[in-house]
């Protein structure tokens, strides 16, 4: 709690209040004695130095404004410090998980039989790297679908054709 107020000039005290035991205040022109912190201004009126304010508080008084101090900076830190995780959070979740979401969602698209659907990313990283191979590996599969198409394509028509021909053989009696 605020102690004492004094206001000197050169020649002294000139105006003081002191709390009493019972906290009222008595007005004294004397020197303050004990334990307590002192904080002082000069009195100024246009640069010329008039007297000097002293104002004593006590260690207690000290001390809880020091603990409530104390207590709103831990209070800022741990507000920052969660601000920050869910800064990075979001972060982590529109740079990473998003983009791998979405190219699970065109992979599973992939696998149940949508080749046409393409893959393409301008990432530079792992990420952009997988989309890359998967891209390849869709076009790899269509590649070979359209083989395996050419390929039946052509079995059916060799297979009429032999069957055109075993057709004729029986119709000749040969």
């Amino acid at each position: 709690e605020l102690h004492a107020v004094l206001i000197s000039d050169e020649s002294g005290i000139v105006y003081g209040e002191i709390r009493g035991n019972n906290l009222n205040t008595v007005r004294s022109h004397n020197e303050i004695s004990g334990e307590y912190y002192v904080k002082d201004k000069e009195i100024k009126k246009n640069a010329e130095k008039l007297g000097t304010v002293e104002v004593y508080l006590t260690p207690e008084f000290m001390n809880e404004e020091l603990h409530g101090a104390t207590v709103s900076m831990i209070t800022t830190v741990i507000v920052l410090n969660i601000s920050l995780v869910l800064v990075l959070l979001f972060s982590l979740r529109i740079g990473m998980l998003t983009p791998v979401n979405q190219l699970a969602e065109n992979v599973r698209a992939i696998a149940s039989g949508h080749l046409e659907r393409s893959i393409h990313s301008k990432r530079k990283d792992e990420i952009g790297q997988l989309a890359s191979d998967i891209e390849s590996m869709r076009l790899t599969i269509m590649e070979n679908l359209e083989l395996v198409r050419e390929s039946e394509a052509q079995l059916n028509t060799l297979l009429n054709a032999t069957t055109d021909v075993a057709g004729l053989a029986e119709v000749d009696g040969t």
